[in-house]
């Protein structure tokens, strides 16, 4: 996806990001709806994945035992382009908050920036990097203790230059409140308290973007912020790592 056209001097459109891309997972949820029914024979990940994701659209939820053939016979009625079977579509195709779009338009957007040498996604063989009682600690997943199993990784890793200190940054987008966007909200709150008492030799940046965290960032900003630790939004993150370039600047003249 062509990231450029979501981007202005007020930051980013995420609302249009998600806008387009539905139209797209409709028309590659279309082409592979096509093959599954050309190649029934010749099931992969991606088509028993929509098998299942039919059923579930057609018996709402219910016990699972339709027939292949029911299944085929409702994939087929699909077609995008005449405008058949659209409300299966949406349901079968990726929904556009499981693509981490907000993330890669960030990384997309912060690459641009003339202060920002490198903007990396790190980690090796399934390892991230956790921010643990103010820490640094790379691991898997899976391998965190009790203590840690909800706490979510470093996002993306900001270098300004060689000699300046990496930033850490953190993402969220939530628009509307309710259930899952309060668990947005609990994730941001628990990686700002596991970051307090990092190094001086580190930043640490939370991003808050959409309508329901932008106004949580006066808030976490009293509890949490401090010269090394950024509460912000992406529509301020151009004029924060500005600053930032700035200070490390004058530390050098000194």
């Amino acid at each position: 996806m062509d990231f450029e056209q979501f981007i202005s001097p007020a930051g980013i459109d995420y609302k249009e990001l998600f806008r387009s891309a539905w139209p797209v997972n409709r028309k590659e949820a279309n082409e592979l709806a096509k093959f599954m029914i050309a190649h029934p024979d010749e099931p992969n990940n991606e088509t028993r994945q929509m098998l299942k994701k039919i059923d579930n659209y057609i018996l709402n939820k219910k016990s699972k035992d339709l027939p292949i053939e029911v299944l085929h016979a409702a994939a087929s009625c699909i077609d995008v382009d005449k405008g058949y079977g659209l409300a299966l579509l949406s349901h079968i195709c990726k929904h556009p908050s499981k693509q981490n779009l907000p993330e890669r338009c960030l990384h997309y957007y912060l690459s641009k920036h003339p202060c920002i040498v490198a903007v990396d996604k790190k980690g090796s063989g399934g390892s991230s990097l956790y921010i643990e009682y103010g820490q640094l600690n790379w691991r898997k997943a899976k391998d965190a203790t009790n203590e840690f199993k909800k706490l979510k990784s470093v996002d993306l890793f900001v270098k300004m230059s060689l000699n300046k200190r990496e930033v850490f940054l953190f993402h969220k987008y939530t628009e509307d409140s309710g259930g899952s966007q309060d668990n947005q909200k609990n994730d941001l709150r628990h990686w700002l308290e596991n970051v307090q008492g990092i190094s001086n030799g580190y930043v640490c940046v939370a991003v808050c973007d959409g309508t329901y965290l932008s106004c949580k960032i006066d808030d976490f900003k009293k509890e949490f912020g401090s010269h090394n630790i950024i509460i912000t939004s992406t529509k301020e993150i151009y004029n924060v790592f500005c600053m930032l370039n700035k200070q490390e600047n004058e530390q050098e003249a000194k």
